[in-house]
């Protein structure tokens, strides 16, 4: 028994970490997927700044028209901001489900699915009837600043 004693060593203590780890198959595998992960996140963004790239045109243009505005171009305006809430109303829903109304069908549609809750049913004459009436009848600018801050409402 003592044989077996004498066999015995004493345990001796946990030798320093290496300040390298890992094995360098780790590391590298670690960078790969870093790297992969940064390319996806780069993917991402870029797919979604095309993604808005339509709303900051859109915005751009509605700054420009706000900033025309007078009483020579609103009734220009009243058509064109007329065509660009369709547009948005057509990317953000489906064709088949708005592209086929006018009137107060169409302010109802509007008024439901607007983001900000705007009353589209009041606008009724400013938005359905001013667009197309004779050139030179008076439109009222504030009712067209209404419409435009509605429709710069679809975009944001």
């Amino acid at each position: 028994m003592n044989d077996l004693l004498s066999q015995l060593y004493d345990i001796e203590g946990i030798g320093r970490v290496s300040w390298w780890p890992l094995a360098p198959g780790w590391w590298i595998l670690a960078g790969v997927f870093v790297m992969l992960a940064g390319f996806f996140f780069v993917l991402w963004e870029q797919r979604k700044r095309r993604a808005r790239r339509w709303e900051r045109a859109l915005l751009e243009r509605l700054a420009f028209l706000e900033a025309q505005l007078s009483p020579d171009t609103a009734q220009e305006t009243l058509i064109e901001l007329s065509e660009l809430i369709r547009r948005i109303a057509i990317h953000r829903a489906s064709r088949e489900e708005c592209a086929g109304l006018e009137g107060k069908a169409w302010l109802r549609w509007l008024a439901e699915h607007d983001p900000r809750h705007f009353e589209w049913k009041d606008q009724e004459e400013v938005f359905l009837d001013l667009p197309y009436a004779p050139p030179g009848t008076p439109v009222p600018l504030d009712g067209v600043r209404r419409i435009l801050r509605a429709v710069k409402g679809w975009v944001r």
